[in-house]
Order: C-alpha cells, then sequence, then structure tokens
C-alpha cells in the first residue's frame, strides 16, 4: 500500500537538509530492498524518488593572521571553562599551556584535518627531515602523505616533543578542545579553518597549486581551487602568517612575528 507519493510526502514532512533527506530515502530504501529480495513486494517504492541537490555550501573561513596570533597565545596559556560532560555533570575543564598547541600548528601550518592531527604521533615527526609522515591508516582516504615543515612549525612543535619520540601529539583531545574554544570565544568552532588556513596561506605564498593540493592530500588542484582556497589580498599578510612563532629570548631570531 505505500506508495511514491506517499514516501515523497513523508520525506517532505520530515524538514531534512538535502543530505539527511538523501541519508533517510537511502534508509528507507534498504527496507524496500530486503521486502523485494524476500518477496513481499514486487518493487521497490523508493525506485525513481528525486532528492533535491545539496545547498550550496558557505565560503570558506580562513583565519586572519590576528586571529591566528590570537589561538596561539591563547593556547600558550592556562584556559579554564566549566562545561557539561554528563547529564547532571558540569566540570571545570583546564588547558594547560601547549597541551593543544601541536594539534593546532599541524592544521594551521601543515594543512592535516582536525581528526588526521588527533591521530597524530610524534613519531609520525620527522625533525631530522623536516616533514611529517602522515601514514595511510591515519589519513582520510587511506593514502600515505609527507608534508614538508616550514621553520614556524618545527619551532612550535620542538618545545612538546617527547624524550621518548613517542604517544599522540594530543591527549584527552575532546575536552579541553570544547574548553578552549569556549575559553577563547571561538564556539561554534568554525569547520576546517586551521586546514582551509593552510591550503590558503601556502597556495599565495609558494604558489604551486598541484603541490599545496598534494600535501593536503587532495585528488587535484582543481578542488584546491574549488574548496579550499581564499584569497589573501595584502602580501605582507603571507610572510606574517609564516613568520608566527612562539615567544623566545633569542635576540638573534630578529624580523620574525613572535607570538
Amino acid at each position: 500500500m505505500i506508495t511514491k507519493p506517499i514516501i515523497r510526502k513523508f520525506l517532505t514532512e520530515c524538514s531534512l537538509a538535502p543530505e539527511g533527506e538523501r541519508n533517510m530515502l537511502r534508509n528507507i530504501s534498504v527496507l524496500f530492498s530486503w521486502a523485494v529480495d524476500h518477496h513481499y513486494l514486487a518493487e521497490n517504492p523508493c525506485a525513481g524518488i528525486k532528492v533535491k541537490e545539496k545547498a550550496n555550501e558557505e565560503p570558506v573561513r580562513i583565519l586572519s593572521v590576528g586571529e591566528a596570533r590570537h589561538l596561539l597565545q591563547s593556547a600558550s596559556t592556562t584556559l579554564s571553562w566549566s562545561l557539561k560532560t554528563g547529564k547532571d555533570r558540569i566540570e571545570t575543564i583546564t588547558v594547560y599551556p601547549g597541551e593543544l598547541i601541536p594539534w593546532l600548528t599541524v592544521g594551521m601550518f601543515a594543512g592535516l584535518r582536525p581528526e588526521e592531527a588527533k591521530r597524530l604521533e610524534w613519531q609520525d615527526i620527522d625533525f631530522r627531515r623536516k616533514h611529517i609522515d602522515l601514514p595511510a591508516r591515519k589519513a582520510k582516504g587511506r593514502k600515505r602523505r609527507i608534508i614538508p615543515m616550514e621553520p614556524n612549525l618545527i619551532e612550535w612543535l620542538m618545545p612538546y616533543r617527547p624524550a621518548s619520540g613517542e604517544g599522540k601529539i594530543v591527549q584527552n583531545f575532546r575536552w579541553k578542545f570544547q574548553a578552549f574554544a569556549k575559553a577563547v570565544n571561538c564556539s561554534p568552532w568554525p569547520k576546517d579553518c586551521l586546514r582551509h588556513s593552510y591550503g590558503s596561506y601556502h597556495l599565495a605564498k609558494f604558489e604551486n597549486s598541484g603541490k599545496t593540493a598534494e600535501y593536503m592530500g587532495h585528488r587535484s588542484a582543481q578542488m584546491l581551487y574549488d574548496r579550499y582556497r581564499e584569497v589573501i589580498k595584502e602580501p605582507a599578510h603571507i610572510e606574517t602568517y609564516w613568520r608566527l612563532v612562539p615567544e623566545s629570548q633569542d635576540p638573534a631570531k630578529v624580523g620574525e612575528s613572535r607570538v
């Protein structure tokens, strides 16, 4: 008795976004496919139902130099924020200096995806050869990537490298990240803003879309232009971004943008 118009009406009444409507239709179709396979139905009533196209995505969000500096400065201090960590449980989460610095900087200056950065281990970072060797099992798409490290990224990571050179670069991420985002007034966190910033500033500096796409794990440079690239209009901002380094008392390091 269930027909295409009935299913179409149901989907409309669910008031879902295009992706959610597509997922719902797929789930329902699986049920009716089972019914057809077991001879309860002659045909799947979901066949031929069209779902509206996915809405246009919002423009990518990249960090200004000031915003990048603010995040790095904040992550270099002690921050606390009260979060609801259970049904009736509120805890004060403290983020100590440097706990999120490695995660932030491999996204900001190496273009790792947030989940890739969470899976990254210190043994994946080759300080001698100055690159990150992201194994296929930790990368989206299951494809190994070797990403050169810029000098400022090395400066950010070196102080936090454990003596053993092993272990994940970030621990207890979930609550610490939420507390950090709230404390720096950046909640909700702009999706993939660290990675988007890397793509835009890297392309602006090196003007090599093929290499930028390769380091980010894109199949082609076109995807970089279509989805992740934002034009940096001020040349000075490009240089400043790649010279953001930790506070240092070394007077020999002049001309760098100390955070």
